[in-house]
């Protein structure tokens, strides 16, 4: 069981299946060296993970399947980012072979360097779990898809287990706001 980890949703996207959108991530990052994966968590924006994740050697985020068909929201949105910001004073262009969609007002980034699609952990139990900076069970939403979590010293009675699906490494700089 990781001490920390970044446990995010993972569902379709701009039409695109599961499978299709973590192979072109691979191809991204044979490519660059690294990925931009878009999300709107507010509760995983880049303060909050870099934060997270100091001292971390490669932080770890576990994609998870939806708990029900249909749980994750399809994101509609072809806009695609042409810039990255860690501070949203200075920014950056997105490089050319970074598909970063999906992309509206208040959209993030992990930084990824490598994504397992056959991963070691092949569930989790989300009641061995604590949101960080809450000390809440890990509950995904709207809006709240991904989750920065540590191990609960007191784990809930009750099991939730959920499937991984895949799993990546994050890089330096770990998040990115994108517009």
């Amino acid at each position: 069981m990781l001490d920390k980890v970044i446990l995010s949703v993972m569902g379709p996207h701009a039409g695109e299946s599961e499978d299709f959108i973590f192979n072109r991530k691979v191809e991204e990052i044979k490519r660059e060296g690294y990925t931009f994966w878009v999300h709107h968590s507010v509760s995983a924006d880049p303060i909050t993970v870099r934060s997270f994740i100091w001292g971390c050697n490669n932080p770890i985020i576990l994609f998870l399947a939806p708990s029900a068909k249909g749980g994750a929201k399809d994101t509609k949105s072809l806009n695609y980012a042409t810039k990255y910001s860690l501070d949203k004073i200075n920014w950056l262009e997105v490089p050319k072979d970074i598909k970063a969609s999906g992309v509206n007002k208040g959209a993030y980034a992990f930084v990824i360097k490598n994504i397992e699609l056959n991963p070691l952990i092949k569930e989790v139990d989300l009641s061995k779990y604590t949101v960080s900076d809450w000390n809440e069970e890990p509950r995904f939403m709207q809006g709240r898809g991904s989750l920065c979590c540590k191990i609960n010293n007191f784990p809930r009675v009750k099991t939730r287990i959920r499937k991984v699906v895949a799993s990546a490494v994050l890089c330096n700089p770990y998040s990115v706001y994108l517009k």
